[in-house]
């Protein structure tokens, strides 16, 4: 979801919105619990989401509907022989639009 990036946005003032494809991770941190473990990043979670400037959702085209910026955020795992797949990159192309 690109968490620690959205946070650090949030930090210098910005209202961002987090995409997932997987509900309950957009639940959880919509709940101000973060995914993963990051020092501090709980805490500055909880206080963004509080400040209204941090929110979630697995809408893709409705959350960069009238942006400025948008920032993908995705895996590239190495495939086999070295080289990188970007079929999460593509798939979260093609959900911009």
């Amino acid at each position: 979801m690109g968490l620690v990036t959205a946070l650090a946005f949030a930090e210098h003032g910005h209202k961002v919105t987090c995409v997932d494809i997987l509900p309950e991770r957009v639940a959880q941190v919509s709940e101000g619990s973060a995914p993963f473990y990051e020092p501090g990043l709980e805490e500055t979670l909880v206080r963004h989401i509080g400040e209204g400037k941090v929110d979630a959702t697995t809408d893709t085209a409705d959350a960069v509907r009238g942006t400025e910026v948008t920032f993908l955020c995705v895996g590239t795992p190495s495939s086999p022989d070295g080289t990188y797949d970007l079929g999460q990159l593509l798939s979260a192309a093609e959900d911009v639009g």
